[in-house]
């Protein structure tokens, strides 16, 4: 089934400075995984953020690249404990500037950490060995050759 047809193909992401928090109270933002269709658009804000000398169109850029690929968020609360309902139209007054560049890495990168792709890069290659024995075609066999 494609990756898309699935309506749980969402990965966990937690911010760099919640880490250390009890898993029990880290905020998670929830991300979808991207269809060819939310790629082009994340690659048209990507394009004109990187053409723009406009600040404020660059940080509404950078905000709608995330709300292509956040869905939802667990554990959010607010400064005096209070939970905070998930509302797209709220990211900009709940993350910092480093914290929305990180989220937005992480929809781009899809789930696949630095740490992952160090782990990936680092793995020692296959077994070259051959798995099957080598065996002799007999003697009387023929070979047909054009």
């Amino acid at each position: 089934m494609p990756l898309m047809c699935d309506p749980e193909s969402t990965f966990d992401y937690v911010l760099e400075t919640d880490r250390q928090k009890p898993k029990e109270h880290r905020p998670v933002f929830v991300i979808t995984y991207l269809s060819g269709r939310k790629w082009k658009e994340i690659a048209r804000l990507n394009d004109d953020f990187d053409e723009s000398d406009d600040s404020c169109a660059m940080l509404d850029m950078a905000y709608k690249m995330l709300k292509v690929g956040l869905v939802n968020w667990k554990n959010l609360t607010g400064p005096k404990g209070e939970v905070i309902p998930f509302d797209l139209d709220k990211l900009e007054d709940i993350l910092t500037m480093n914290e929305t560049i990180e989220l937005m890495r992480a929809i781009t990168s899809q789930g696949v950490t630095v740490d992952d792709k160090k782990k990936l890069e680092s793995q020692s290659g296959s077994n070259t060995e051959q798995s099957a024995q080598v065996v002799q075609a007999p003697q009387s066999a023929k070979i047909n050759r054009p």
